[in-house]
């Protein structure tokens, strides 16, 4: 089954009319893949999103239900799944979501670290994968460091916590492209370039090179192991 196809049939489906991927919607498409996302449970998520949305009188959308529009539906849609088969209970997910930003931020990170660490475990002793050691201690040190901060109330809010994590996601991410060797990053930019192809005659300039570059971060991540730090799917 071809994972990218089937979605965006669905979303055909709910349209009915064509759609076309831009810019990084279909990078969406391979993060839900990755995920392990089930087409099924995709699904029910888009359907999900667009329930509500205003029609004109001829059925159509007003707003068109792209899947930027539809990721975080997703995502709790998977969440909710993943959860109710280890049978934890809605009432439990409803009291967590309104626990206080702190408490949700020092679960998150201590969740993150536990990750990474279970990565750097796995990772050992398989030689087509090499992480410089001195980033993966400073990555925990700098997580660590953002504990302090949230407990010392030097970050209070959701919005100052993502910056934070995002400021450390791509300073690793640039530390990891510096470490891979220019023959194998060239390989990378190639293998990319390829993938885009069919997409690239419906895509502007600009979405084009913006996609590009996330798809060879993407890539990155994969050679590493080092998945972003802000996945919706641990803190949300």
């Amino acid at each position: 089954m071809d994972y990218i196809r089937e979605v965006e049939k669905i979303l055909i489906e709910k349209r009915n009319k064509g759609l076309m991927l831009f810019h990084k919607d279909w990078l969406i498409i391979e993060k839900w893949k990755a995920l392990g996302i089930p087409v099924k449970i995709v699904k029910e998520g888009i359907d999900s999103a667009i329930t509500g949305l205003n029609f004109s009188q001829k059925g159509e959308f007003y707003t068109v239900p792209t899947l930027a529009y539809c990721e975080k539906q997703v995502l709790k849609t998977w969440k909710d799944f993943k959860e109710s088969r280890v049978g934890r209970s809605r009432v439990c997910d409803e009291d967590k979501e309104k626990a206080p930003f702190p408490h949700r931020a020092l679960e998150y990170l201590d969740n993150l670290q536990r990750r990474i660490e279970r990565d750097i475990e796995t990772r050992k002793g398989k030689e087509s994968v090499v992480i410089p050691e001195d980033l993966e201690r400073k990555l925990l040190s700098n997580l660590k460091d953002l504990v302090k901060k949230i407990k010392n109330n030097e970050v209070e809010e959701e919005g100052e916590f993502e910056e934070e994590l995002k400021s450390l996601d791509v300073g690793i991410l640039n530390s990891l492209k510096q470490a891979i060797d220019e023959k194998k990053l060239s390989s990378f930019k190639n293998e990319c370039r390829k993938k885009l192809l069919p997409y690239r005659n419906r895509m502007e300039d600009k979405d084009y090179t913006e996609s590009l570059e996330a798809m060879l971060d993407q890539k990155i991540r994969q050679e590493f192991g080092f998945r972003n730090l802000s996945e919706e799917e641990f803190y949300w």
